[in-house]
C-alpha cells in the first residue's frame, strides 16, 4: 500500500476512536452524555437513581471528572450513607425527586470537587446540616420548594468556608434562629428567603453579615420595618421586600447600610411617606414603590438622593406631589402610572434636570401647566395617555429640545395641539381622542389646509351646515370626488417632498369663511355597510411620515345611527369657492342643492373617532386628479410664489445662455473673418513678388550672381 494511503487510513482511525472521556455503553444506556473538553456532562433523568450511581461508580476511571450530573425523577426518596462515594462530580442536581431524608454521611467519600448542590422540589422538612458538612468546596446550595419549617438551632448551616449563595425560597419558614447563618457569615453573599411565612424581618439572623450583597424576603407576611431591622450590612446593595404587608417604615430601620442601590417595596400597604424618607441611602439608584396605598409625595421626600436613577410610584393613590419633592435628585426614569393625579403642576418636576422619561399614564389629569416640563430639559419621552386632557397650552413642550415621543392617546383632546409641540419631536400619538374640532383645518401643510365640514359641533360651538364637496381638476372642471368606506383601513406614506394623496376633501359653507371659526368634521363614506372608526397615530420623523390607521368595530347602537346618517345624506352640489383680484370671496355652485338629513347622523356620537390632523407636513405638490380650491389670497400667493420664482430663474438662465451662445458665435465669426483676410493678404503679397521676379527675368532687370 502506498505510504500516503496508509497515513490517511491511520488518521481516519484516530478520528473515529473514542476519546479518553467518552461515555461507555453501559452509561449511555441510562444517561445522555455530552463530552466536554474538561470532563463529561450527564443527564440521567427518568432512570433509577440507585442503578445510575452504581454504573457511574463502575465506570469512574473511564468517565473522569463529571462536570454536571442531573437526576430528575429518579425515584429517590432517601439518600443512604456514602451514596455517591468515589465519584468526581462538580455540579449535582437531585431536584424533582421525592427525597424526604438525607443520611448524615450521604455525601461522604465524594472527591472534594463539588461546588453546586441542587435539592429543590423535594420533600425535605429540615436543612440537612450534617450531610452537607463534608462538602467543604461547596459554593451554592439550593433548598427551595421543599417543606422546610422553622429553623432551630440544631438545623443551622455548618461551617462551609466557600459557600456564598443559599436559596431557601418557597418553604414553610416562619421563624429563624439567630445563629442560622453564623457559621457562613464570612462568605455568604446571597440569601433568598422569599415565598415563606416570615412575620418579621429576621434581623437577628442577618445582622452583621459583612459579605451579604443581596437579600430576598419577598412574598412573606412582614407588616412593618421596625427599628434596626437592617443593621451593619456594609456591602448590601439589593433588598427585595416586595409582596409583603408592610404599612410602616421606621426612620431607624436602616442603620449602617451605606451601599444599598436597589430597593423593592412593590405591592405592600405603605400609605404615607415622610420628608427625607430615604436620605440615609447615599448610593441608592432605584426605588420601586409600585402597588402601595400612597396618597401624597410630600415636599423633599425624594430630595438629596444624588445617585437615584429610577423611581417607580405607579399603582398608588397619589393625588398631590409637594413642591421640590424630587429636588436635587438625578432621576432619569419617573413612573407615576395609574394614580389619581388631576393636574401636572408648574413645580411638580422641579429639580429634575436629568429626567429623560416620565410616565403619567392612567391618571385623572385634566390640566397640564404651561411650565410643567420647563425645568426638565432632558426629557426624551412623555406618556400622558389615558387621562382626561382636553387641550394643551401653547409652548408646553417647546423647551424640550431632545423630546422624541409624546403619548396622548385616550384623552379628551378635541383639537390637535400644534402650538404646544416642538418641531423636533419624533412621534406624537393621538389615537382614541375625539378630535372633532381642528379650527376648520384637517391637515396643516405650511399654512395650507384641507377643510372638512360636519354636523353640529357642540364642543367648538359651531353650527350644523349642509355638507358640500368642492373638487377641481387641473382644467377647473368640477368632478365627483372618489369616496372611501370607513370600513377599510388605509395607509398614507408622506415623503419629505410633501407629496401625498388626499381623499374626502370637503368644504361646507356657501359664505365667506371667517378666520378662526371652526368647522365640523365627519368621515366620507362610499357605501352602506357596517361602519367603523379609525384610531389614528400621528408619527413624525425626520425621514418618511406615516399615518397608521386601524379599524375598530362600533357598538351596535352606534352602528344603527351611523347607517341612518349614510342613508339620509345625499350630495348633488359641488360649490367651488373662488377669489377675485380684490380679495373678495365668491361661490360657484351647480343647479341642484343637497338637503341636510333631519335624522341623527353618525357624527353626533361623541365616541366616534374621526380622522386626525397631520402635523409638521411640508407643502404638497398639486394633485392631477382632484384638488380643493380653498386658498385665500394670502395662501394663493404663498403657493404660487415658489413656482413664479422657479419660472423666473429658469427664464433668466435661458436668456443668459442664449446671450452667451450668440456672443460665442459672433466671436467665432470675427475670428474666421480675420483669418481669411490675413490669408488673402499673404497670398496677394506672394503673388505680386512672384510676378515682379518673372518680369525682371524677362526684361533682364533681375540681378545675377557673378563669379
Amino acid at each position: 500500500m502506498n505510504p500516503k494511503h496508509q497515513l490517511v487510513v491511520f488518521l481516519g482511525i484516530l478520528c473515529f476512536m473514542p476519546s479518553g472521556h467518552s461515555c461507555p455503553q453501559s452509561v449511555l444506556a441510562l444517561c445522555r452524555c455530552i463530552d466536554l473538553h474538561n470532563g463529561v456532562q450527564l443527564d440521567c433523568s427518568n432512570s433509577d437513581g440507585t442503578q445510575v450511581v452504581q454504573v457511574l461508580r463502575d465506570n469512574q476511571a473511564l468517565l473522569g471528572l463529571v462536570q454536571e450530573l442531573t437526576m430528575h425523577n429518579s425515584s429517590l426518596q432517601r439518600l443512604p450513607s456514602k451514596f455517591l462515594n468515589g465519584l468526581y462530580i462538580k455540579r449535582l442536581d437531585l431536584s424533582y425527586n421525592e427525597i424526604v431524608k438525607i443520611d448524615d454521611t450521604a455525601f461522604s467519600g465524594m472527591s472534594p470537587v463539588v461546588q453546586e448542590l441542587i435539592l429543590s422540589h423535594n420533600n425535605l422538612t429540615k436543612i440537612p446540616s450534617a450531610a452537607i458538612s463534608s462538602l467543604g468546596t461547596l459554593l451554592r446550595l439550593d433548598l427551595s420548594n421543599n417543606s422546610i419549617a422553622d429553623i432551630s438551632q440544631k438545623d443551622t448551616f455548618p461551617s462551609l468556608p466557600k459557600l456564598y449563595d443559599i436559596n431557601l425560597g418557597s418553604n414553610n419558614i416562619c421563624a429563624m434562629h439567630s445563629a442560622t447563618f453564623e457559621n457562613v457569615k464570612n462568605s455568604i453573599q446571597v440569601i433568598n428567603l422569599g415565598h415563606n411565612c416570615l412575620r418579621a424581618v429576621p434581623s437577628s439572623s442577618i445582622r452583621g453579615l459583612k459579605q451579604l450583597q443581596a437579600l430576598h424576603v419577598q412574598k412573606n407576611n412582614i407588616s412593618a420595618l421596625e427599628a434596626l431591622n437592617f443593621l451593619n450590612l456594609p456591602v448590601l446593595n439589593l433588598l427585595n421586600l416586595a409582596g409583603n404587608k408592610i404599612a410602616e417604615i421606621n426612620r431607624q430601620a436602616f442603620l449602617n447600610v451605606p451601599q444599598l442601590k436597589y430597593l423593592y417595596l412593590t405591592n405592600n400597604q405603605i400609605a404615607q411617606l415622610i420628608p427625607h424618607q430615604f436620605a440615609s441611602f447615599d448610593q441608592i439608584e432605584m426605588i420601586d414603590l409600585t402597588g402601595n396605598m400612597i396618597t401624597e409625595i410630600p415636599s423633599r421626600c425624594m430630595a438629596q438622593l444624588p445617585q437615584l436613577r429610577q423611581l417607580f410610584l405607579g399603582g398608588n393613590r397619589i393625588r398631590t406631589i409637594g413642591k421640590e419633592a424630587f429636588a436635587n435628585s438625578s432621576i432619569v426614569i419617573l413612573s407615576l402610572i395609574n394614580n389619581e393625579l388631576e393636574e401636572v403642576g408648574e413645580f411638580m418636576l422641579d429639580g429634575m434636570a436629568n429626567l429623560q422619561s416620565v410616565v403619567l399614564k392612567g391618571n385623572k389629569i385634566r390640566n397640564v401647566d404651561t411650565n410643567a416640563f420647563y425645568n426638565a430639559p432632558s426629557l426624551v419621552m412623555i406618556d400622558l395617555s389615558e387621562n382626561q386632557i382636553m387641550d394643551l397650552s401653547p409652548s408646553t413642550f417647546l423647551a424640550q429640545l431632545n423630546l422624541q415621543m409624546i403619548d396622548l392617546r385616550n384623552n379628551n383632546i378635541t383639537r390637535t395641539p400644534y402650538a404646544a409641540l416642538n418641531h423636533r419631536i419624533g412621534a406624537v400619538f393621538l389615537q382614541e381622542n375625539p378630535l372633532v374640532c381642528t379650527e376648520k383645518i384637517h391637515m396643516l401643510q405650511d399654512g395650507q389646509g384641507v377643510f372638512i365640514s360636519n354636523s353640529e359641533d357642540k364642543i367648538c360651538g359651531g353650527r350644523s351646515t349642509t355638507t358640500t364637496i368642492t373638487t377641481t381638476r387641473l382644467n377647473s372642471t368640477p368632478v365627483p370626488i372618489r369616496r372611501l368606506s370607513p370600513k377599510r383601513p388605509t395607509m398614507q406614506n408622506v415623503m419629505p417632498s410633501g407629496a401625498f394623496s388626499q381623499a374626502g376633501l370637503i368644504e361646507d359653507e356657501q359664505e365667506t369663511l371667517e378666520k378662526g371659526k371652526p368647522l365640523n368634521i365627519h368621515s366620507i363614506v362610499e357605501e352602506k355597510q357596517k361602519p367603523s372608526y379609525f384610531p389614528k397615530q400621528i408619527v413624525r420623523s425626520r425621514g418618511m411620515h406615516s399615518i397608521h390607521t386601524s379599524s375598530t368595530e362600533l357598538p351596535e347602537n352606534d352602528v344603527e345611527n351611523f347607517t341612518i346618517g349614510i342613508e339620509d345624506t345625499t350630495e348633488e352640489t359641488v360649490p367651488v369657492k373662488t377669489h377675485n383680484n380684490g380679495g373678495e370671496t365668491s361661490m360657484k355652485t351647480t343647479d341642484k342643492q343637497s338637503q341636510p338629513s333631519s335624522r341623527l347622523n353618525h357624527v353626533d356620537n361623541p365616541d366616534a373617532i374621526l380622522p386626525l390632523p397631520i402635523p409638521f407636513l411640508k407643502e404638497p405638490q398639486p394633485s392631477r386628479e382632484n384638488t380643493v380650491e380653498t386658498q385665500t389670497k394670502a395662501s394663493s400667493g404663498r403657493s404660487s410664489s415658489p413656482t413664479f420664482i422657479i419660472v423666473l430663474c429658469m427664464t433668466v438662465v435661458a436668456v443668459v445662455m442664449i446671450t452667451v451662445l450668440i456672443g460665442l458665435c459672433i466671436m467665432r465669426h470675427r475670428h474666421i473673418a480675420r483669418f481669411t483676410s490675413a490669408s488673402r493678404a499673404a497670398h496677394t503679397s506672394a503673388y505680386v513678388s512672384a510676378q515682379a521676379a518673372q518680369m525682371n527675368a524677362i526684361y533682364g532687370t533681375m540681378e545675377h550672381n557673378r563669379s
